[in-house]
């Protein structure tokens, strides 16, 4: 551990650790004893230990609130105590910050997913060393996503969320998506499992300057622990050159792909739009236990997919009478119709009424043909296909 006295003021988080105990399992004697003396100052009652198999047995009998544990040691490594660990139920509730010079990115990654909150690269300062601390302490009333895990919604927008979006990030972001995307910002990695207990969004875009390749791994490691269901995809967003070595070390510890700015602002819809698979489909509850399905007017057969999963998702829910506003279209792709004509078996086996909105001649001619045997409704206008589903 460092020495070196950080410029930023901490005295106002001395009260913190009064009472709170941290064991600190590291095989350098010269770390050890720097981190006690930090933390003591703190007001934490600091326990220290030289390893793994006497860190555990000191967790069972100090039962410490936060331990520090060393990734690389002698006989069994930080990894292999988080896996003894995890099979102890008394020690669940212990945060667990693994400290490990910058070179062990790949350890870190596993250490994440058995369970460790955080992390903290040698020569860590006081200030790092204690905010870390900190900020495990407050991730104590962690909150349990549903056993169910993360379902997508059904209201029609693309939901985006900008992690560590700075003002400026932010504004750009969503004056380029006015209607399509529904865009929410969380400050910290730490701030996903609460985020998400509570809100939902598909697709995490992180700016490169903020997003190193530790984090990156930390954020999919986060992402996996909520997301049962492999809904969510996390994105990188940078604007230098990013070499392809670079990119391939960012894929390998999770992230989808990584998109560069645009060179003309306006370009960023089209980008994104290309780069996920955008809901496009506005849902209307119209009445008389009426649906209506509107399809938005962006370029992309993905939506005759999202449309499909609405209609089983709201059937579960008792909804039984939809229209499929598709007005909007002067063509249609057969990918889409594929997914569309889905609806002819809906009918029959899950007890629903459908009727399809078109007024392009080329979208009917196209759509009557490929289903043609189906038992599809198909009217000029929403009025109309009310009328036939009352």
């Amino acid at each position: 551990m460092s020495e070196r006295i950080d410029t930023e003021d901490i005295s106002h988080l001395r009260s913190i650790g009064v009472g709170k105990k941290v064991l600190v399992i590291d095989d350098d004697k010269y770390a050890r004893s720097i981190s006690k003396k930090i933390l003591t100052e703190f007001g934490y009652d600091v326990r220290v230990v030289e390893d793994g198999i006497k860190g555990l047995q000191m967790m069972l009998e100090f039962h410490p609130d936060v331990v520090l544990l060393d990734l690389m040691m002698p006989g069994i490594s930080g990894v292999e105590v988080l896996e003894k660990k995890k099979k102890m139920a008394d020690l669940d509730d212990i945060k667990v910050i693994m400290v490990s010079a910058y070179s062990e990115a790949q350890q870190v990654q596993a250490a994440l997913l058995l369970g460790a909150v955080d992390y903290v690269i040698k020569p860590a300062t006081p200030k790092q060393l204690v905010k870390r601390i900190v900020r495990a302490l407050k991730s104590e009333k962690t909150v349990k996503v549903s056993e169910e895990g993360l379902k997508k919604p059904i209201d029609g927008y693309t939901h985006l969320l900008l992690l560590f979006a700075n003002e400026n990030f932010h504004e750009y972001i969503r004056s380029g998506l006015p209607e399509i995307y529904k865009i929410s910002v969380v400050d910290s990695i730490e701030d996903l499992t609460e985020y998400y207990s509570a809100s939902f969004s598909e697709y995490i875009i992180a700016e490169q300057k903020h997003l190193d390749i530790r984090n990156a791994g930390k954020l999919c490691s986060m992402l996996n622990s909520i997301d049962r269901n492999e809904i969510l995809k996390p994105y990188l967003y940078y604007e230098s050159e990013l070499e392809q070595s670079e990119i391939d070390k960012y894929r390998n510890q999770g992230i989808i792909a990584c998109i560069k700015k645009p060179e003309i602002p306006e370009d960023l819809l089209g980008l994104l739009n290309k780069t996920f698979e955008v809901n496009l489909i506005e849902v209307i509850p119209a009445g008389s236990d009426i649906t209506i399905l509107k399809r938005k007017p962006v370029d992309t057969a993905a939506a005759g997919k999202e449309t499909a999963r609405l209609v089983e998702e709201m059937n579960k829910n008792g909804v039984k009478k939809f229209i499929i506003d598709l007005s909007v279209l002067g063509t249609i792709e057969l990918e889409e119709i594929e997914h569309l004509s889905k609806f002819s078996n809906y009918q029959t086996r899950m007890g629903i009424k459908v009727n399809f909105v078109i007024t392009s001649e080329k979208v009917h001619k196209s759509f009557t043909e490929f289903i043609e045997t189906a038992n599809v409704s198909i009217s000029d206008s929403v009025e109309s296909a009310m009328t036939k589903l009352d």
